[in-house]
């Protein structure tokens, strides 16, 4: 679709009455024989289900779905205490970092909180626990030293942390650079500044609102699972390595995001999209573990 008509078809759908519904065909879910993604997204179907389903806050339980890392509710955290966040914690700050964010819709909260659940290991991790650690790695979104740099920079009462003791140009950090501009224990100061909940869970949505492009925000919200595709590759710039773990997080997000009422249509399509949770849902979405470690 040209990118005008992306945009006008997108805008379009947020002026459906909030009431309106409308029928699928019978055979719209079948598992495609090629099992492609892009075959299991009818793109009217998604385009309905992103702006009409109904997203309220999110509750413990939503988040256990997404993260079943945190069944046991950090009893055996597995980077320790210090690390993990219960899931009541995770659904308050979430759901509080959305709204200051602008994240609204079932597609963008869906994406940001599988990548979330990805990069922090199901929300047990707060910084990179691999070898050798980088030291000004973290955060709930794992953001790189550069990104850390740029979410301080954007609260004012942090900005002691830019500046003191020698100021530095968060715009001119790079993945490349940042390294040789920034000593290791300073990058490890700045990122504790950002480690506790108030600040931590915003993370994922402040990169999302302030470093993706209206082309990826509208595929997200409209696109399904090729949408979140598009996320990691055109936001994210992820590996292709993690793809198929990061879009079976996306399928566990999307099953803990939806209301009860409507799993039944959304599971048909997670089903389809990621074979390995085509089960009830009252099931459970199982408990292999999908992330960066």
């Amino acid at each position: 679709m040209h990118y005008t008509n992306l945009i006008t078809a997108s805008l379009g759908l947020l002026l459906l009455p909030a009431t309106l519904t409308l029928a699928a065909p019978a055979n719209l879910f079948a598992p495609p024989k090629n099992g492609t993604i892009a075959k299991c997204s009818p793109a009217d179907f998604i385009k309905l289900l992103n702006f009409t389903i109904p997203v309220g806050p999110l509750t413990a339980d939503q988040i256990i779905i997404a993260a079943p890392e945190l069944k046991d509710r950090c009893a055996k955290p597995r980077f320790g205490a210090a690390e993990c966040s219960r899931p009541e914690t995770v659904a308050h700050f979430l759901d509080v970092a959305f709204e200051k964010h602008g994240i609204n819709s079932w597609g963008h909260k869906v994406a940001v909180l599988a990548n979330m659940a990805f990069e922090s290991a199901g929300f047990t991790a707060n910084t990179n626990q691999g070898m050798p650690k980088p030291p000004g790695q973290g955060t709930k979104a794992m953001l790189g030293f550069h990104y850390v740099a740029r979410f301080i920079a954007s609260f004012p009462g942090l900005s002691a942390q830019i500046t003191t003791p020698t100021p530095i140009d968060v715009e001119k950090l790079t993945w490349a650079n940042y390294n040789e501009l920034v000593p290791a224990e300073r990058q490890r100061s700045m990122l504790a500044s950002v480690l506790g909940d108030e600040y931590t869970f915003q993370s994922g949505p402040w990169f999302f609102h302030t470093q993706c492009g209206l082309d990826v925000k509208i595929s997200v919200a409209g696109g399904g699972a090729p949408g979140f595709e598009r996320y990691l590759t055109n936001c994210l710039y992820a590996g292709k390595e993690t793809m198929e773990a990061r879009t079976l997080r996306w399928c566990r997000a999307a099953l803990a995001v939806t209301p009860v009422e409507y799993h039944d249509r959304v599971h048909q399509y997670v089903g389809c999209v990621c074979p390995e949770l085509a089960h009830p849902v009252g099931g459970g979405p199982g408990n292999k573990t999908t992330d960066r470690y």
